[in-house]
Parts: C-alpha cells; sequence; structure tokens
C-alpha cells in the first residue's frame, strides 16, 4: 500500500489491517456461500431449478460476488492511498498579496 509518494504505514499496523481484513473476507465469503446455497434449495424446492443445478448456480453467484469485491477493494485502496497521501502532504503557505500604493494610478489632485 506504499507509494513512492505517500509515507508508509508502521510495520504493526499493517499487519494488524491485513490480518483482520483476511478475516473479514472469509466470514463473508462463508455467508454469502451459505446464502446462496440456501436460495438455490428454495428454488430446487419449489420447482424452479433442477437440483444438479445447485453448484453451478452457487459457483457463479461466488465467481461473479468475488470479482465484485476485488473491484471494490481496488478502488477503496486507491482511494486510501490518495487519502494518506493529502494528510501526510506538507502544508503550503499561504502567499500574501503584493502591496499596492495607497495612491496608485491617480493624479496628484491637490493644487500647488
Amino acid at each position: 500500500m506504499n507509494t513512492p509518494d505517500s509515507a508508509p504505514i508502521p510495520p504493526a499496523i499493517s499487519g494488524e489491517l491485513d490480518n483482520a481484513e483476511s478475516l473479514t473476507k472469509s466470514i463473508l465469503a462463508g455467508q454469502l456461500r451459505h446464502s446462496l446455497t440456501l436460495a438455490a434449495g428454495a428454488l430446487v424446492t419449489h420447482g424452479l431449478m433442477l437440483s444438479s443445478d445447485t453448484q453451478t448456480v452457487t459457483g457463479t453467484g461466488l465467481m461473479i460476488a468475488g470479482l465484485a469485491w476485488s473491484a471494490l477493494d481496488k478502488w477503496l485502496r486507491q482511494e486510501a492511498v490518495k487519502l494518506w497521501t493529502k494528510m501526510n502532504a506538507a502544508p503550503v503557505a499561504p502567499v500574501a498579496p503584493a502591496a499596492t500604493p495607497i495612491n496608485a494610478g491617480k493624479q496628484d489632485a491637490t493644487p500647488k
């Protein structure tokens, strides 16, 4: 997740994030697999699908979910790197406008 433009994430935090992310992915994948199997079982029960198609439907659903998860994960990582870079960028000092004389461009109207 480190890029040349960003400050590195400390290894301890990076490792903890990877472990938590891996656990989350495995839990969600298991829940999705069981949900798809349940839905396929309901379709078989009502005669809308053959029991031999259950594995195909479950596998296809998992494949589509895996592709969507991968795309979302890649996009979120890019956004995180942008945010990390923005947060660690050196602050830019404001530039004061150039001073202009009070009578700039005016003719002296006082009589001599």
